[in-house]
């Protein structure tokens, strides 16, 4: 259906995808893994005939049921995306306007093909959320991750495509969501004989659902084969250590300490719709909490809580015994730093990682000459793994994994006392996973940490108590 022939892709001297060939077969998932940076978000926007600023095709080409797509003008493009090719962002935002509201958008992508506008509402009811009257009505900013993640999902499938390319298209789900849109996938896949790109980090996700799999590093396809087989009995290194990775278990903090951060029966809403009631915990240095939940359940509201950016509704938050409000100090807003999940939201797509790290040097470090801010943002993207010739890139010239691990070090710049982390791990592939929990578990001497996440394994391992938020 849709087959890639020694395909090659560069920004400029930087090659992104090298020589690639890949075939997309009717009724068959196909996998691609590699860790972040590899070029998987390149090759998949390729396959969609997509033209990626900055980027050229340097040599092969992309067949559509035997068409060229590279070259085509804008309005065949546009004829062929949705019901010929359609194509899931990891960053779901990316992916949705945020000056309409759900049911416009659905709506919008149903009449541009010629589908009835009554299909809006099942489509939100296939993706698995609930209410679907009430999410169409709202617009995206009023919808948590998980649940933007399955509206953009909805508005891939709307037009029943002959292929989709799905870029980790569970990032950021609990595992019973997470569960529930690989299922939809498959059957779609299956019923339907649609084409499937799967592209994720999470290797045991492929093998389950996956008929091959393909597995990059570098910009080349360095391993191949059935999923089974390429998991099971992996040949390249590099497949070797995706396998392998994991995060080492966190060392369990020692007895309790005077709490520098409390929250006490914590109540936050959106007008009347109350997103949770009294929650409550304490937490020290050196310590560091799990909150765990299904998608839309209050976890990213409770972390912009603690971190003064919305008013509860409710109870208190004190920082080293002191109460909290939404108007804090230079000092407060410094102790308290927050990384969200989707740092597409977060990063200024105009300023380079430089600019980013140097706002919270200027706003927070008074140790740090102007002459030596460089150097400091230098060392703190290198204890993440990251060159310090990313300092002059601008966002869109870094992958996913990559942009991630800037917020993350643009959080960890302004030495806080308290991390907030919302599900920063959830895009990364699992030896980045492994990179970033391994650092935070070193800060944990200087730190304490909330973190966020839907894996329930990595809480386990990293986290010294869990707090469960009902939907």
């Amino acid at each position: 259906m849709l087959e890639a022939r020694s395909l090659s892709v560069a920004y400029g001297p930087s090659v992104a995808v090298a020589a690639v060939s890949l075939a997309l077969d009717p009724g068959k998932i196909t996998g691609l893994a590699g860790e972040s940076g590899s070029g998987k978000t390149t090759l998949a926007l390729s396959l969609a005939g997509y033209p990626i600023p900055g980027s050229v095709v340097t040599g092969g080409r992309v067949l559509f049921g035997g068409r060229g797509l590279h070259g085509l003008s804008p309005r065949a493009l546009r004829e062929l995306w949705g019901p010929g090719i359609a194509y899931l962002p990891q960053d779901a935002s990316t992916a949705l306007n945020p000056a309409l509201r759900i049911s416009g958008q659905l709506l919008e992508a149903l009449r541009a093909h010629g589908r009835p506008g009554s299909d809006a509402a099942e489509l939100i009811e296939r993706v698995g959320l609930r209410d679907p009257e009430v999410v169409l009505r709202r617009y995206p900013h009023e919808l948590s991750g998980g649940e933007q993640q399955r509206v953009a999902l909805a508005l891939a499938i709307a037009c029943d495509p002959d292929v989709l390319l799905l870029d980790e298209p569970t990032t950021g789900l609990d595992r019973v969501t997470q569960a529930r849109v690989v299922g939809l996938v498959e059957t779609l896949t299956r019923e339907l004989q649609t084409a499937t790109l799967l592209v994720s980090h999470d290797l045991p996700l492929l093998a389950t659902v996956c008929d091959q799999l393909y597995v990059m590093y570098q910009g080349e396809i360095v391993e191949h084969g059935s999923a089974g087989d390429v998991l099971g009995n992996p040949k390249h290194p590099h497949t070797v250590a995706l396998v392998e990775a994991r995060p080492a278990r966190s060392p369990r903090a020692a007895a309790q300490e005077a709490p520098i951060l409390s929250v006490d029966g914590l109540r936050c809403a959106y007008g009347p719709a109350v997103v949770f009631d009294d929650i409550s915990f304490a937490l020290a240095t050196r310590h560091a909490l799990g909150v765990a939940g299904e998608s839309g359940s209050g976890k990213t509201t409770l972390l912009r809580a603690i971190a003064g950016l919305i008013r509860p509704a409710g109870g208190e938050i004190t920082l080293a015994g002191r109460p909290l409000t939404t108007d804090r100090s230079r000092a407060d807003r410094q102790a308290i730093q927050i990384v969200f999940q989707n740092p597409d939201s977060t990063l200024n797509p105009r300023h380079t990682v430089m600019t980013a790290l140097n706002r919270p040097l200027v706003l927070f470090r008074d140790d740090v000459p102007r002459a030596g801010r460089r150097d400091e943002a230098a060392r703190t993207l290198e204890r993440l793994e990251l060159s310090a010739r990313l300092l002059d890139r601008l966002p869109r010239e870094l992958s996913a994994g990559q942009r991630q691990r800037v917020a993350i070090a643009r959080a960890l710049i302004a030495r806080p006392q308290v991390l907030l982390c919302d599900e920063i791990t959830s895009a990364l592939d699992r030896s980045v996973q492994a990179v970033v929990i391994d650092l935070l578990s070193g800060l944990r001497s200087e730190l304490a940490i909330v973190f966020v996440s839907h894996d329930r394994a990595l809480l386990d391992d990293f986290t010294d108590e869990i707090v469960e938020l009902d939907a």
